[in-house]
């Protein structure tokens, strides 16, 4: 066994061979059965190691000539580094002097990206390898499922880059992609270039193509810009800045186009030729809190001039009914575990109307929270609420409402804690002063109490199979008004002040359960099963009568798991909301399905919705699915889906047949009817292709 330090061979080997390493304070070891130096010459012969802290080498043969500072080994040579890369040949020439190694032939293994490279031949030159005639690929080795194969390149060891020169694809030996030019990082690191662009093709907009480009000069912040354009409708563009000022922030300012052509805005009757956007997003925390509190702010302002701004800059599918209103917000919270402070301010637009004028504005919204804390001798406890929102529009009418509460509480157990007993008295005031048309309506004050009571166990038992858990608990609960002023009740009979109105004093009785039973060999959940039922008192009955029942069970099985919640409302005498969700996984097939129902309490309108997936598991990589999202009140689709995925070791690829409706702000209709064709092929730890195809 030898020994070197840094001014030795072998440090130097690593030093250049491998990587550029600092190995000022390591000590290399060589081991070998049969070693021996004559003439300033060592050789190894028979199982050479060398080793240190972060390199491990392993060959048949070494010979290192101090008198040329020379190094060769011979057969089965491996040099492998924190195990994260890994170099193989059958011989390697080490130049010391001048920093210049070759390795015959040459297989590179990088175990962090997955990826491995392969020629006949390397010639490494300080932290550069040229490589000729070579394949890389992130599959097995021996026969890859897909390669790159180029006749010339260079791997930048500190750079972690490689280029490659005449490069062609290979699907197993089958050539379906050439290029002259090709070049990738072998890290994740952040850097500059293009990167992966999409690709489509739609029956009216054309041949589609967006390339981001992504500019990260410093690790603070960055820049991306996409052009874009569609061939047959019109060009835009998007840019992207991102920025982190500390190291509990971040900005993103975003802003774009897209110009129609005339013939495309003319046929479609779109109320505008061009969509203009911008949006500005920015999160930080601890901008005045110390190690005994916690604060942060949220900006997300966003502003578009209509809704094909979204279809064109973001997609097709990140837009429904449901975005009617473009929601911007702006945040700031403060915590220190004993109070809690939240300011915001709401905008919204609604992107279907000629103007704003009408749309309600939280302009601004305050909420002041004390955490329980001990009162009395400890025997009471007592928070505080205080809540302020002001609700302004141009047109219609408007009101700043000012809440208070303040609850105490009372809590003691009975019969070794077999049964819990709590009691609440809570002071509430509010108070509703109109901003808008307040000539016509007297402002609201509200001054009251609410008691409550609630007694409730939580029982747990064990047999012999399974265990029981139940908890049961019933409230009490009766409201008083001391102080009233103004419409305070019923304003909901008037439909321009229904979110403003308070709730009128009532009592009501509340009891649930809730229970469930669980497997005793894995402790996992065989049935959940709650009941909620409330009761209001009724002045002119002189009784509490029923106003709704909740039910919820859910049931999970070996091969799945099905929940349905139910909730029937006395007051219409029928079921207003029903949820029923199941979820099904049996061998290669699978099932999901949800169920939705609503009815409103005031006007009885309904809807119902299904959405479902059936997906079937082709031998161990390949999934066909069928998804759709129905409305039964329409009997119309509203959004279809095929689906064939490929999921390899080392590839995938997707393929997605979507029929949809897509928003458009056009004088015609709100929605067109449009038919896509996703592909996505993922060439693992290299890179992912994206292309769709829309059908109008």
């Amino acid at each position: 066994m030898h020994k070197f330090t840094k001014s030795s061979l072998v440090s130097l080997l690593f030093a250049t061979a491998v990587n550029a390493v600092d190995f000022s304070d390591e000590y290399v070891q060589i081991v070998s059965k049969d070693m021996e130096t004559k003439n300033n010459v060592i050789t190894a012969n028979t199982n050479v190691v060398l080793y240190s802290k972060n390199y491990y080498i392993t060959a048949n043969k070494l010979i290192y000539d101090k008198n040329n500072s020379k190094l060769e080994l011979f057969e089965n040579v491996n040099i492998t580094k924190n195990n994260e890369s890994v170099l193989f040949g059958e011989y390697a020439l080490i130049d010391v002097d001048d920093e210049f190694s070759i390795l015959e032939p040459f297989l590179l293994i990088d175990n962090t990206m997955g990826l491995w490279l392969g020629s006949d031949r390397a010639d490494r030159k300080k932290d550069e390898y040229i490589l000729k005639d070579t394949s890389l690929s992130s599959c097995d080795c021996v026969d890859p499922d897909w390669k790159l194969k180029f006749s010339e390149g260079d791997y930048n060891t500190t750079k972690q880059w490689i280029n490659t020169y005449n490069t062609t694809l290979y699907l197993n030996d089958f050539p379906v992609f050439y290029t002259p030019y090709f070049g990738f990082p072998t890290d994740t690191s952040r850097r500059s270039g293009l990167l992966r662009p999409t690709v489509g093709f739609s029956s009216k907009q054309g041949f589609l193509y967006e390339q981001p480009i992504y500019y990260a000069p410093k690790p603070n912040y960055d820049i991306e810009f996409v052009p874009m354009v569609r061939t047959s409708r019109g060009y835009g563009a998007d840019l992207t800045y991102r920025f982190a000022d500390s190291p509990y922030s971040t900005l993103k300012l975003n802003g774009g186009f897209f110009k129609e052509s005339e013939d495309y805005a003319e046929e479609n009757n779109l109320s505008h030729d061009k969509h203009l956007g911008w949006s500005i997003n920015y999160n930080r925390t601890k901008l005045f809190s110390d190690e005994n509190s916690k604060d942060g702010l949220y900006v997300d302002l966003k502003h578009m001039n209509d809704i094909d701004y979204y279809t064109t800059q973001y997609g097709n599918d990140t837009f429904d009914d449901m975005d009617r209103y473009l929601e911007s917000q702006l945040k700031y919270y403060y915590d220190n575990y004993k109070y809690y402070f939240e300011l915001n301010n709401y905008f919204y637009r609604d992107l279907q109307a000629d103007n704003n004028d009408t749309v309600m504005q939280e302009l601004p919204s305050a909420t002041l929270h004390k955490y329980s804390d001990k009162l009395f001798l400890d025997a009471f406890t007592y928070s505080t609420n205080i809540n302020f929102d002001r609700k302004t529009r141009k047109e219609g009418v408007g009101a700043s409402t000012t809440s208070v509460s303040v609850p105490i509480g009372y809590y003691t157990s009975f019969f070794d804690d077999y049964l819990n007993f709590s009691f609440t008295e809570e002071l509430k005031y509010s108070n509703v002063e109109f901003n808008n048309d307040s000539d016509l309506y007297d402002d609201l004050h509200y001054g009251g109490n609410t008691h409550s009571l609630s007694l409730y166990t939580d029982l747990l038992k064990k047999y012999e199979d399974f265990t029981h858990t139940l908890k049961f608990d019933v409230s009490y609960s009766y409201d008083n008004a001391f102080y009233t002023k103004g419409d305070v009740y019923n304003l909901d009979n008037i439909s321009a002040l229904s979110q403003f109105s308070i709730n009128e004093p009532q009592k009501s009785i509340n009891w649930g359960i809730n229970q469930s039973f669980y497997n005793n060999e894995d402790l996992k959940e065989i049935i959940n099963h709650k009941i909620l039922q409330s009761f209001v008192y009724d002045d002119s009955k002189n009784s509490y009568e029923k106003t709704y029942i909740e039910n919820e069970l859910a049931l999970n099985f070996y091969v799945g798991r099905l929940v349905n919640k139910v909730k029937y409302d006395y007051n219409i005498d029928d079921i207003s909301d029903t949820t029923t969700s199941l979820n099904l996984k049996y061998d290669i097939y699978s099932f999901l399905s949800n169920y939705i129902f609503k009815r409103n309490v005031n006007t009885l309108e309904t809807t119902e919705t299904v959405n479902y997936q059936v997906s079937l598991d082709l031998f161990d990589d390949y999934r066909l699915s069928y998804r759709q999202e129905y409305d039964l009140k329409t009997n119309k689709a509203k959004k279809t889906e095929y689906i064939f995925n490929i999921d390899k070791k080392c590839w995938a690829v997707n393929f997605k047949y979507v029929d949809t409706y897509l928003a458009v702000d056009s004088t015609l209709n709100d929605v067109i009817n449009q038919d896509e064709f996703y592909i996505e092929l993922n060439l693992k730890q290299l890179f992912k292709l994206n292309q769709v195809f829309s059908f109008d």
